[in-house]
């Protein structure tokens, strides 16, 4: 069985955030004092519905879109254009998040029709990548470079500076998928130094995974290591329980290469206590499936039903069918 590398990129810095994991708890404390002393129903209400729609997505995806779903109700009472677009990318975002890709599309594709009819140009740039990121996350290299070029043609003509490491950090992942290893470190590296000089803990996380991911396809493992258990790092240290996830399940898919099966499945059984991740589908179906396959490779074949049988039916359940392939 092949094993799965793409599901545990982080998404947020694809998705133009730039706040560091530790402001953005301050800030759901913040928003959540103003929801309850703001009971105005205005665009001003609508917006804090939708900030608090952002900072809950990653760690809280129901929560997230409780909120955007107020946000979206809201803005159709006051007609709101801007309001309800913004609910609607928040929502897709979510289900992004979630694998639900068809309904992701549909929210992406109703915001870019409101922000059209307003002229919001910045926020069609916003739309465009994050539907780069979710073709990029389907595996789609040739669409996800369309629309994030589609963006990054937006940010240009609007002079706007502020999302050049975003657009570098995506593109450098479409030279990893399609094998332009070189390509991918260099844009990699350009952004992972322009995160860093901006202090985007999101930022300086996903890039130090991807670094380590093109590391590991070269066969680099003590480079890919080091990457990885950077990542880990600043993951602990802000307390991002995803970035956790992401950084166990990546250290477990290097020891996996290297055959050391034990350390593999340690840090998988850690990164699968992390009840964050079970929101998103794509990330489990991959541990399992390499669970699986790590069982399948020690001939422990009664292990590995299970773990293989449950990539299979989750794979079913939100129509991946590369996963789907991979674990039959």
């Amino acid at each position: 069985m092949k094993i799965i590398f793409r599901s545990i990129i982080c998404l947020v810095c694809f998705l133009l955030f730039s706040s560091t994991i530790l402001s953005q708890n301050k800030k759901i404390d913040s928003l959540k004092y103003e929801l309850k002393i703001y009971t105005k129903k205005d665009t001003v209400r609508v917006k804090i519905l939708n900030h608090l729609a952002y900072y809950h997505y990653r760690n809280n995806p129901p929560k997230a879109l409780s909120y955007a779903e107020q946000a979206g109700k809201l803005a159709d009472e006051i007609q709101s254009v801007k309001g309800k677009a913004r609910s609607f990318y928040m929502k897709g975002i979510v289900y992004m998040e979630q694998a639900n890709f068809k309904t992701a599309i549909s929210h992406y594709e109703k915001a870019i029709q409101l922000y059209t009819a307003i002229d919001d140009i910045k926020s069609i740039a916003g739309c465009k990548n994050a539907l780069g990121v979710l073709y990029n996350y389907r595996g789609n290299s040739t669409l996800a470079l369309k629309y994030y070029k589609e963006a990054l043609a937006i940010d240009e003509k609007l002079g706007i500076k502020k999302n050049i490491p975003n657009y570098l950090y995506n593109i450098g992942n479409i030279y990893s998928d399609t094998g332009k290893y070189e390509e991918a470190l260099v844009n990699f590296k350009k952004a992972l130094a322009i995160y860093t000089r901006n202090n985007n803990e999101h930022g300086v996380l996903s890039c130090f995974n991807a670094i380590a991911i093109v590391y590991i396809e070269q066969g680099n493992f003590p480079k890919s290591l080091a990457y990885h258990n950077k990542s880990l790092d600043v993951a602990e240290i802000a307390r991002d329980a995803i970035g956790i996830f992401q950084s166990l399940s990546n250290i477990g898919n290097v020891y996996r290469q290297q055959q050391r099966y034990d350390k593999a499945l340690s840090f998988y059984t850690k990164a699968l206590t992390i009840h964050q991740a079970n929101y998103n589908t794509k990330n489990i179906i991959a541990i399992k499936n390499n669970i699986g396959a790590i069982h399948l490779d020690k001939k422990e074949f009664n292990k590995a039903i299970p773990s293989i049988k449950e990539s299979i039916t989750k794979s079913r359940k939100i129509k991946d069918y590369e996963y789907l392939a991979i674990s039959l």
